[in-house]
């Protein structure tokens, strides 16, 4: 009955293409016999989709997605009409998988699902040794030539195989087929040594036989290892596109689908007949799970319970932050502090913090070597997973290396936390390449994602409570100078302080410029707001005569309020020290009131 349940996917996958006139048909074409193999493999229950100790199944390749869909149409969690509306505007079946009840993560940029369902089994290795047995389950991840090509899949790769991720197994669709020809055009790598190489236990067998990739499946189980199955596929299988590039990203077209079709012979009952089956072979651990843990909640919640009488002094928001991070993880166990390779630096190392290592996952804190793009990602799949808080953290800088998996965390809404630190060009010798100034505006333009600047101990503070209850992802941008409080009560933060009245106007500011601006402000007898969580509605709200000064560019102040004069940056740093910086790009008290009083 295996291949009667894979041709009922082929079929499924290539008219759902056929009738959206849009889509891939070759990888679910060449795919779905291994498919069938992890449905038979897997623990999942269709009637409770989102079980905590379920199996996570990654569709790393998200061009696959019809495959998918099918699956869930056998499961019942999709219906006909969902299939109908594939790639159509609102529907439950778009051109890639979105995260939704039965898809564990939205995929689609290659190397992504590979990189963050890396971070998912991880966090079930963590959460194993925090709570035990009520956490026992594999992750699965489908991945596709291309998606091994991606320079996220060697970053994450190697951490997996340094943390010995042995409930990972990967299924990797190896057609030799990308878009524009074979992968010989492009790579003569071998994959076997790649894996070898990085720690991983590596697998080869031929994909069109399920029995075999079964097998292959269940040895996987027994490793000591994180694993990767190599399933030596044909893309578009069955149809006229067989073998060809053609076949990835086209309909098929009317006769050849119609030739197909008669030759997959699809019957819609007893496909569903049999999807009933594996439904019921696939919660053959659910009732005892049940019956053991139902009652056993495991808490996820983050307690912030912190002094702000603790944050007064004069110090970098960087070591603020270090030291409302060393009481939180006194607080919670749940929280995973990541870092690439800065965490000295980045004041994400607390001297509490417990190292996870392959030998002890019961700790919360992660290096990730120099790797930010995987960093990012992993820590996002550790939020995702359900259980545990990830916290990623670099220089503000270098996110640029980690942008997609940021984007993807906002497309989510993964309530992911990064931290950026060195946050402009005070931080001097090392000189503009690792001076951030688009990077703020690039953060702060993207949607679904909090973007918080803190002055001082107090609006640190301050930020880490709008985070820890945040349901989108965070970044909190920390200086690496000292900096002087502008706050004596956490109540103070984001509230407007007039000096006269409004007419006088209102100079903005945040982060390591904000006590600057806020003497200016005094000097000039106008208003002053420190700015530490931007947020784009209520700036918009400012009417009055305004005065924006901070140490990057500034296309989002100049939208926000038109009417504002900027004191900004639009060129790279230099190398030089602090104050020399600041005299030579103007930061300075006399230069700033000299502005201020110009442009008044």
């Amino acid at each position: 009955m295996k291949n009667l349940i894979a041709n009922g996917l082929r079929y499924l996958s290539a008219k759902m293409v056929e009738d959206a006139k849009s889509g891939h048909p070759g990888m679910p074409l060449g795919f779905a016999d291994a498919m069938v193999s992890v449905l038979k493999q897997i623990n999942f229950d269709n009637n409770d989709p989102d079980w905590i100790n379920r199996d996570r199944l990654i569709l790393s390749c998200g061009h696959g997605s019809a495959l998918l869909y099918s699956c869930l149409f056998g499961f019942g969690i999709l219906n006909k009409e969902d299939l109908k509306n594939f790639r159509q505007i609102n529907s439950k079946t778009p051109g890639h998988p979105e995260l939704s009840k039965g898809i564990d993560l939205t995929t689609g940029p290659l190397g992504q699902g590979f990189a963050w369902g890396i971070g998912m089994a991880l966090a079930e290795r963590i959460s194993n040794a925090k709570y035990g047995e009520i956490i026992n389950h594999n992750t699965y991840i489908i991945c596709s030539d291309g998606d091994l090509m991606e320079g996220i899949s060697y970053e994450a790769a190697a951490i997996a195989g340094n943390y010995n991720l042995n409930k990972l197994i990967v299924l990797w669709d190896n057609n030799k087929i990308t878009i524009d020809g074979t992968t010989e055009l492009s790579t003569s790598e071998n994959m076997q040594q790649r894996f070898e190489a990085a720690g991983w236990n590596f697998l080869e067998v031929d994909g069109n036989d399920s029995n075999a990739v079964e097998n292959a499946i269940i040895e996987a189980k027994t490793s000591n290892k994180p694993n990767i199955i190599s399933c030596k596929t044909q893309i578009g299988k069955f149809s006229s596109l067989e073998d060809s590039p053609k076949a990835h990203g086209a309909p098929l077209g009317k006769e050849s689908f119609e030739d197909l079709a008669k030759k997959l012979n699809y019957d819609e009952q007893t496909f569903l007949n049999e999807f009933e089956k594996i439904s019921q072979n696939a919660k053959r651990n659910k009732e005892a799970w049940d019956a053991k843990w139902k009652n056993n909640q495991i808490k996820k919640d983050i307690k912030v319970d912190l002094n702000a009488e603790d944050l007064k002094e004069d110090l970098a928001t960087r070591k603020h932050s270090e030291n409302i991070l060393k009481n939180l993880i006194e607080q919670n166990d749940n929280l995973i502090i990541a870092s690439a390779d800065l965490a000295k630096s980045c004041g994400t190392w607390p001297s509490n913090g417990k190292l996870i290592s392959k030998n002890d996952y019961n700790g919360n804190i992660l290096p990730c070597g120099i790797r930010e793009h995987a960093m990012v990602a992993i820590t996002g799949g550790i939020t995702q997973h359900g259980i545990l808080k990830g916290i990623a953290s670099t220089f503000l800088s270098f996110y640029d290396y980690a942008r997609p998996a940021v984007r993807l965390a906002a497309l989510m809404e993964t309530p992911l936390i990064m931290i950026a630190t060195h946050d402009s060009i005070n931080l001097g010798e090392d000189g503009p390449t690792h001076q951030p100034i688009e990077h703020l505006d690039s953060l702060r333009s993207m949607p679904n994602l909090n973007v918080f600047r803190p002055a001082d101990g107090i609006e640190t503070l301050y930020c880490y409570k709008e985070i820890m209850k945040a349901k989108i992802p965070s970044i909190l941008v920390l200086s690496r100078e000292k900096l002087n409080r502008i706050h004596s009560l956490e109540s103070q933060v984001m509230q407007i302080k007039f000096e006269e009245n409004l007419k006088n106007g209102i100079i903005i500011s945040t982060g390591s410029q904000a006590y600057l601006a806020k003497t200016i402000a005094e000097n000039t007898k106008k208003a002053f707001l420190s700015v530490p969580l931007f947020s784009k509605e209520k700036l918009k709200e400012i009417k009055s005569p305004a005065w924006i000064i901070e140490a990057s560019s500034a296309l989002i102040w100049n939208y926000l309020i038109p009417q504002a004069k900027i004191f900004n940056i639009e060129t790279f740093g230099k190398s030089g020290k602090e104050e020399d910086m600041k005299k030579e790009f103007g930061f300075t008290q006399e230069t700033l009131t000299k502005w201020v009083k110009n442009n008044s």
